[in-house]
């Protein structure tokens, strides 16, 4: 992959973040636990292949707490990792794809 395509995957990585994070926070606050784990392996995926490793990990350890039966309900400090490693890495690609 080339450096525009490259560019061209981070741009839509952060409009994916953008839309789908979102989402899935609004998934997990209805408490619909399959919508909730098919968003979070898609951003999963997703931010693995950019190398997002935070983000990637805390969406990991939750899609596995949506699988199980009963879905396992995200902790409060669950909620505020997902939070965090959102906005971290919504801030990191944003200051990456203006930097170049």
């Amino acid at each position: 992959m080339d450096e525009d395509e490259f560019r061209e995957f981070m741009q839509e990585a952060l409009d994916q973040l953008e839309q789908q994070g979102a989402l899935l926070m609004t998934e997990m606050s209805r408490a619909n636990w399959a919508a909730a784990q098919r968003l979070a392996h898609r951003l999963k995926g997703t931010m693995g292949s950019l190398g997002c490793e935070n983000l990637h990990d805390v969406l990991q350890v939750l899609e596995a707490g949506f699988r199980e039966t009963p879905p396992a309900a995200p902790t409060p400090v669950a909620w505020d990792a997902l939070e965090a490693a959102q906005q971290s890495t919504l801030v990191a690609l944003r200051a990456q794809l203006s930097a170049k």
